[in-house]
C-alpha cells in the first residue's frame, strides 16, 4: 500500500498550532513531500508561550519534510475555505491528506468544507485519535468516506451561498431558473452539504460557518 502511494507526491495539510503528534502520525502512513502547516498568525498572538510552541513545532515537522506555513484568521470561516480552496486546486496531480485533528474548531471545519468542494480527486481526509492508557499511549487515524466530487454547477452553487441565499437570490447569481436552482439545492442537501429551511426557500451550508463571526 505504502509503494502505490508513493507513485504520487503527497501533500499534508494539518493544523501546528496544538502539537505535532498528529501530523507525524500521518507521515509515518501515508508519508509525503511537503506539509502546509496551518496556524494563527504569530503576530496576533499575545502569548509568548503559544508562539514558542508554534515555532517548536514546525521545527520538529521540518526535521521530517518540507515545512510551508499558512497564516489564517480564526473567525473568518468562509475566507478560510476560499483559502483552502485555492490551496488544494492548486496542487494538481497530487495525493492530498488533509488532517482535521488539531487547531481551532472554526479552522478545522473551513478545511473540512473545503475539501468536500475541492475537484482533486486522490484527496484523504482524516484525523488522529490519540488512546491514552495507564502505561503509553497511541495514535489511531480516523479515516472520512470521500463524497463523491461535486459538479462544477455545485461546486459553483456552494461557493456562491455564503451563509445562506433564497432559491431565488441563487437563481439570479447562478443565471439559471429556479427550477434548476431547486434541483441543484436539493442534490446538495441529498448529499449532506447544504440544508432548505423548513417552510422557506432559504438554503443554508449544513457546516454553520456564521455562528463563528466576530459578529
Amino acid at each position: 500500500m505504502r509503494d502505490a502511494m508513493q507513485l504520487k507526491k503527497t501533500l499534508i495539510v494539518s493544523s501546528i498550532a496544538t502539537g505535532d503528534y498528529a501530523i507525524r502520525k500521518v507521515i509515518q502512513v501515508f508519508g509525503g513531500e511537503k506539509v502546509i502547516a496551518i496556524h494563527t498568525p504569530v503576530a496576533s498572538i499575545d502569548d509568548e508561550q503559544m508562539k514558542l510552541s508554534i515555532a517548536r513545532n514546525v521545527a520538529r515537522v521540518r526535521q521530517l519534510l518540507e515545512v510551508e506555513e499558512m497564516e489564517v484568521d480564526l473567525y473568518d470561516f468562509y475566507g478560510n475555505v476560499r483559502k483552502f480552496n485555492r490551496l488544494l486546486d492548486s496542487y494538481p496531480g497530487y495525493r492530498i491528506v488533509c488532517d482535521i485533528t488539531g487547531g481551532d474548531k472554526c479552522v478545522s471545519d473551513a478545511l473540512l468544507y473545503a475539501s468536500l468542494l475541492s475537484k482533486i480527486e486522490d484527496l484523504v481526509i482524516l484525523y488522529v485519535r490519540r488512546v491514552e492508557h495507564s502505561t503509553k499511549s497511541h495514535e489511531d487515524i480516523i479515516q472520512y468516506p470521500r463524497m463523491p466530487c461535486l459538479t462544477d454547477r455545485q461546486r459553483e452553487f456552494m461557493e456562491s451561498l455564503g451563509n445562506g441565499k433564497t432559491i431565488s437570490e441563487m437563481a439570479a447569481v447562478l443565471s439559471t431558473s429556479r427550477s434548476n436552482t431547486w434541483n441543484i439545492a436539493n442534490a446538495l442537501q441529498d448529499l449532506g452539504i447544504a440544508r432548505i429551511e423548513k417552510g422557506t426557500e432559504r438554503v443554508v451550508p449544513a457546516f454553520p460557518g456564521n455562528i463563528y463571526s466576530k459578529e
